[in-house]
């Protein structure tokens, strides 16, 4: 950690330089009325011009000290302005992130609704090779099978192209941030309707039985309902405000640049 850039006093000088200056400007002009009215020579004037010779040399010395320490504090507030614009970029990318996959669930509802709706309203038995309604003769033949695997598939193929590219991108980007572990709920909970609520309204099909959607509905839920707690996360660990976002950099990644 560095010391606090804030600590600096700016380019004004300090009170006690110009105290120091006025005393010794007094001081030099009353040796010199002195030296003057008592008439001294070169044994009084050698002496005393090597005692000014060193103050000057001191004075030097402290001024060039003064302005290599206000130059490292102009330094260290210039790198910690860099990483406070870093890291709420970086926000910000987060919660875009965030903003994109719930964007994506959300958009995904109604055609969720929408195949569950259509599997509720299947005959409790059928026979998955057989037409399920007549069709002109033009018409291509589907059966049972035919048609429910291909509202399935249209489901599945926008859920490939909506849920899993901002999916991919959150686990990205929210990688070792406090939020990864929420994001990691929802893959979890992604990863159980694909592994576990689609073939469970499948399987039943190829038996010629109307599935029960209560388990895909469910597990659909329980990924809806993480909405709230992510983002009361992101208003605690996410926040844009710059005071906040430099009282996290300086507590975690200030360095001396």
């Amino acid at each position: 950690m560095t010391a606090d850039p804030r600590t600096s006093g700016g380019n004004a000088p300090s009170p006690w330089l110009i105290v120091t200056g006025i005393v010794g400007a007094l001081a030099l002009i009353f040796l010199l009325g002195a030296g003057v009215g008592a008439q001294w020579g070169a044994p009084q004037w050698g002496p005393l011009a090597e005692w000014l010779a060193g103050i000057a040399t001191l004075a030097a010395v402290v001024v060039a000290l003064r302005e290599s320490i206000r130059a490292r504090h102009e330094a260290q507030r210039g790198h910690l302005a860099r990483l406070v614009d870093h890291e709420v970029t970086r926000r910000r990318e987060c919660m875009t992130a965030l903003g994109d996959l719930w964007g994506a669930l959300v958009s995904l509802q109604i055609d969720f609704r929408s195949l569950i709706n259509y599997l509720d309203d299947l005959e409790p038995t059928f026979n998955p090779v057989e037409q399920r309604s007549p069709a002109s003769i033009t018409a291509p033949v589907k059966t049972y099978g035919d048609e429910i695997h291909e509202q399935i598939e249209k489901f599945m193929a926008k859920w490939m192209d909506r849920i899993e590219p901002p999916l991919f991108v959150a686990l990205y980007l929210l990688h070792g941030t406090a939020m990864y572990p929420a994001v990691g709920q929802i893959n979890n909970g992604i990863n159980t309707i694909r592994q576990q609520g689609i073939p469970s309204i499948t399987r039943p099909i190829l038996d010629g039985q109307r599935p029960v959607t209560t388990p895909i509905r469910n597990m659909w839920n329980d990924v809806l309902r993480l909405r709230d707690e992510h983002l009361k996360l992101a208003h605690e660990h996410f926040s844009l405000e710059r005071t906040e976002v430099e009282k996290y950099v300086r507590q975690n990644w200030t360095q001396s640049p």
